[in-house]
């Protein structure tokens, strides 16, 4: 499984993320396995060509620390037609840019300053980065 997964997430674009509870490496936004920051952990860079990633319905924290975007939206879906994040959603202003609402310890309380009152716990299945320079 631990295979598996792993591989999907290179294919997917996602990497580990550093290893530091809580601390989503510049550039990226991140998920770990568990609450508050432990665990496993993995990230996806925003680049110039990609905005956009899919992942499995992974992660119970999150963070996000986008060196040249504003936000990070963590999205419930990716439509594999448009090639697009679809479906409901949470926000988290990026650590570097914003410095404030940039991470989650416990998505299963709702997350972020819009996703409030739903549990997000192991449902992110794509994450997309907004207003980027």
């Amino acid at each position: 499984m631990a295979l598996l997964l792993a591989t999907a997430m290179l294919f997917a674009g996602g990497v580990a993320a550093q290893a530091v509870p809580g601390k989503c490496d510049l550039g990226y936004s991140c998920l770990w396995m568990e609450r508050t920051y432990e665990g496993t952990s993995y990230g996806t860079e925003r680049s110039k060509t990609k905005v956009a990633d899919w992942l499995y319905k992974l992660g119970n924290s999150a963070g996000a620390n986008g060196r040249a975007c504003d936000h990070t939206r963590f999205y419930e879906s990716w439509s594999y037609t448009t090639g697009n994040p679809s479906g409901k959603y949470f926000t988290l202003y990026s650590e570097h840019r914003i410095g404030s609402n940039y991470r989650d310890p416990n998505l299963s309380n709702g997350a972020g300053f819009d996703g409030t009152g739903i549990n997000w716990a192991n449902r992110v299945g794509a994450v997309a980065h907004m207003k980027c320079s």
